[in-house]
């Protein structure tokens, strides 16, 4: 990763300025260089560096103002002026970094190393965040649509990354799916991180479910428990079973407090409450699996509570993720 550094400086400073870029190459500097105004706008539209160092002999106060009032610009800038300038402008807010003149190698080079430091740990985050919205978007279910059922849900992020996670596995021998919500507190890479982790817990869990390790949902959820107390993950859950052939839906919670059920010839949606600990806090918590009949059930919502709260009319904002499984059935 090559950082672009453009410089816009009066000739005099323009040798100690490449000097000073030239010993930071390990942070993989390209500097850039002129002493002409017009030049320096021209360079600047067509690098788009993330950093500029002005000098106010050459218009660097108006430069940093038309720069800083550019739509989207993240640019941070270094201004080289004299002490009693800095005090006496009126657009001393727009400069991010003062350097006083006479030039200071020293202090100009520990200056920009420092921020250096910063801006690539930065930069190195925003890279891993870019890469798990990507393995985020390719790791979503598939959807169903058959003769029988169609589960869709949505998927809605409150930041880039999300702490929930939605897993949707069939077993088609025994017309069955199996669903699981996870909520994980917050919306960062570690909360991401974590959705992983549980993710796997339950996929293992599950399997066993399928060899009959397991003989139903309620252990499949309180193995994960066991796991996830021992790795010191809190996270809230919710896992349900469909099976086609008994027309019957198993559903065990573990932390999220409702679902919506809407019945056959109605228009409206029940609200209905769920019980369950947290996953995570105590290894020998026990969990009730309820059962529904399929039979009178034209639409059934799992989901987390971030969709609750923003139906909630009190809260008419989105303030959290949003992820749900929609299940009709024919």
């Amino acid at each position: 990763m090559n950082i672009k550094i453009l410089a816009i400086v009066d000739e005099e400073n323009t040798n100690d300025i490449m000097s000073i870029l030239t010993e930071l190459k390990k942070y993989s500097i390209q500097p850039i260089i002129t002493s002409n105004i017009l030049d320096g706008i021209d360079l600047f539209i067509e690098n788009n560096p993330p950093i500029l160092i002005l000098d106010d002999k050459l218009e660097g106060f108006m430069l940093a103002k038309t720069i800083n009032d550019m739509q989207n610009n993240k640019t941070v800038i270094f201004m080289l002026t004299k002490l009693e300038k800095i005090l006496l402008s009126k657009e001393h807010l727009n400069i991010n970094f003062y350097i006083p003149k006479p030039l200071n190698r020293i202090f100009l080079q520990v200056t920009i190393m420092s921020y250096l430091k910063n801006y690539i740990f930065i930069e190195k985050e925003n890279l891993e965040i870019e890469r798990a919205v990507k393995k985020q978007a390719e790791n979503l279910p598939n959807k169903i649509d058959n003769d029988f059922i169609k589960i869709n849900y949505i998927y809605s992020p409150y930041n880039k990354l999300s702490g929930d996670k939605l897993k949707l596995l069939s077993d088609e021998k025994n017309n069955k799916y199996y669903g699981i919500v996870i909520d994980c507190t917050g919306h960062d890479l570690l909360a991401w991180q974590q959705t992983g982790t549980v993710e796997i817990m339950f996929k293992y869990a599950l399997t066993f479910l399928k060899q009959g390790i397991f003989t139903s949902i309620k252990e499949v959820l309180e193995d994960v428990n066991k796991n996830l107390v021992s790795e010191e993950i809190y996270v809230a859950a919710t896992v349900f079973e469909i099976d086609l052939n008994q027309k019957l839906i198993k559903y065990v919670s573990a932390g999220i407090p409702n679902f919506f059920i809407k019945y056959k010839n109605s228009a409206t949606y029940e609200k209905k409450f769920m019980k369950g600990k947290v996953l995570g806090y105590k290894i020998d918590a026990k969990y009730l699996e309820h059962t529904i009949e399929i039979c009178n059930i034209e639409k059934i919502i799992f989901t987390t509570d971030g969709l609750t709260d923003t139906l909630n009319i009190k809260k008419n904002i989105k303030s959290d993720d949003i992820s749900a499984f929609f299940i009709t059935f024919k």
